[in-house]
């Protein structure tokens, strides 16, 4: 007779799967694209991530009656940091990028989303937001 968790392992076999898929990604894009910042594609690439990312949320949201969206500013991050560490590899690795990486070594120093290093110096430091153009009023009035 199966158990509960013998139900349950595709799904959690999927989860880990997220993994493999972005390593895979990672090899392929490594081993065989040439970076154009004159083109848009990086960008387009974050944003049919974050589309997916949603979809994939609001199906979820919808199945269990939840009230909100899972966050993507976690999502968003990981999505920018991986195509600037490919951005960063195929130039040579002179730069560095980190998240949530101490800018100094003191007592609550800041840790920006992401951070671009040269060596031991950090040279720019990116926030990522996902909730640009929100409405207070709109949302305000959906929680009354």
């Amino acid at each position: 007779m199966k158990t509960l968790n013998d139900f349950d392992k595709p799904y959690r076999d999927s989860i880990a799967t997220t993994y493999d898929q972005l390593e895979k990604a990672y090899i392929d894009i490594s081993s065989n694209y040439v970076f154009d910042l004159t083109k848009t594609e990086i960008t387009e690439s974050i944003l049919e991530r974050l589309k997916m990312y949603y979809l994939t949320q609001g199906k979820i949201k919808s199945f269990l009656d939840k009230r909100y969206l899972a966050a993507a500013s976690d999502f968003f991050v990981e999505s920018t940091l991986f195509f600037l560490r490919l951005y960063f590899q195929s130039h040579g690795g002179q730069l560095q990028a980190h998240s949530e990486k101490q800018i100094r070594k003191t007592k609550n120093a800041i840790r920006p989303d992401i951070s671009i290093w040269r060596q031991d110096e950090v040279i720019a430091i990116i926030e990522c937001k996902t909730q640009l153009g929100w409405n207070r009023r709109v949302n305000q009035k959906e929680k009354s």
